[in-house]
């Protein structure tokens, strides 16, 4: 049976296995075909689009960080032009720098020596969260990872410090103007009906119907919601590495949808 995980993230965001090791890891789980989707950023599909080629087929994609209402949303393109793509990625790079600048201060204002051109100087390619977990670990103030998400960098721990979000009619957009296709990302975890509704009435293309480990009786109302819409459907673990319990290739799309996106 042909399985393609279509959600998937890297240390180009807020993965711990890097583009090369993620594709390694599919390879040996059997899987088909892969989707790498870091968060506002396409730069893992032209770090190993290369490397994958006598791998597996590898599709580019991304998780559009998005808000609507005051609540956060996540926006799944794939199939896009990936130049287009990246140039619109840009201005996320330049936001992203400037958070990563403020949880610098507020981890300084708690005790710690770090800056962020000291994270420059030992992270030459994505920096985020993960990277100033890793570099707080590696410089001996902290004892693990994990520790450095739930007590100062995690979500809404003491030096969090929120991201930039597009709006979901943007982010929708630009995905169309790069020729790709909007989907909701695990609406499993979209806990208000009421945003539910109103995001079942925007022009996506599809849903995450399948994700994670959710069982197929939690995934029948999004299929429903699919079939009425005519919708596409996908499936993906949301895999992270060793900062999520999702397992790789725990959900997948078939083989016709991952071919309808794979141009």
């Amino acid at each position: 049976m042909f399985r393609a995980d279509l959600h998937t993230h890297t240390t180009f965001s807020d993965g711990t296995c890097d583009p090369k090791e993620l594709i390694l890891l599919a390879k040996e789980k059997g899987l088909d075909g892969l989707a790498i989707t870091d968060h506002d950023n396409v730069d893992a599909f032209f770090e190993v689009k290369t490397f994958a080629k006598d791998k597996l087929p590898l599709l580019c994609g991304i998780e559009l960080s998005c808000e609507h209402v005051s609540k956060s949303v996540h926006v799944l393109g794939y199939g896009f032009d990936p130049d287009i793509m990246r140039d619109f990625c840009v201005h996320f790079l330049e936001l992203r720098m400037q958070r990563n600048e403020k949880i610098c201060r507020n981890l300084q204002n708690a005790g710690f020596k770090i800056s962020l051109d000291a994270l420059k100087g030992s992270y030459k390619k994505a920096l985020g969260r993960p990277q100033i977990a890793n570099y707080l670990v590696e410089t001996k103030q902290i004892s693990s990872f994990q520790q450095a998400f739930v007590q100062y960098i995690g979500n809404h721990a003491s030096c969090y410090v929120e991201g930039y979000r597009l709006s979901i009619q943007e982010a929708i957009e630009k995905i169309h103007l790069a020729n790709g296709k909007a989907l909701i990302a695990h609406p499993h975890l979209l806990k208000d009906p009421i945003l539910f509704k109103e995001l079942i009435a925007m022009p996506f293309d599809g849903i995450e119907a399948y994700y994670a480990s959710f069982t197929k009786s939690q995934c029948l109302p999004f299929l429903e919601v699919a079939n009425q819409k005519q919708w596409i459907v996908t499936g993906g673990s949301d895999f992270h590495g060793n900062i999520k319990s999702n397992m790789l290739g725990s959900s997948f799309t078939n083989e016709e949808t991952f071919s309808e996106l794979y141009v």
